[in-house]
């Protein structure tokens, strides 16, 4: 019973796996002074299907969010994002995918804390 419950676990978490794997979001850097400027890079998985991408920087006292049209898989894999003069707050980066019906395909969340001048995120 136990290999049954360990291989269906096992199973699970290679699904998993392979839906994180198509979009990939990196945030440089995790912890910084404000006002800061966040590097973001999204790796998308090339596929027919994707045909937006949106990045959103979001906290209590900001919000950014940025639409990138997707050309199926003749579409760029990687995209680069700087997120410039960001104040303190902590922050959550998405990047969502979307395919042609507009529903999420692929999804991917970073948390970043901005350090205020007081020494604490907003």
């Amino acid at each position: 019973m136990r290999a049954i419950v360990c291989v269906a676990l096992l199973a699970g978490g290679a699904i998993g796996m392979n839906g994180q794997d198509r979009v990939r979001l990196n945030v440089s850097p995790m912890q910084s002074f404000a006002p800061a400027t966040l590097k973001v890079r999204v790796t998308v998985e090339r596929s027919a299907e994707n045909r937006a991408l949106t990045i959103v920087a979001d906290a209590e006292n900001y919000y950014r969010s940025s639409e990138i049209a997707l050309d199926g898989d003749a579409s760029p894999a990687t995209f680069f994002l700087d997120l410039r003069s960001v104040p303190g707050g902590e922050y959550r980066i998405s990047a969502v995918v979307r395919d042609r019906s507009g529903r999420d395909a692929a999804r991917a969340d970073r948390a970043v804390t901005v350090i205020s001048e007081a020494g604490n995120p907003l």
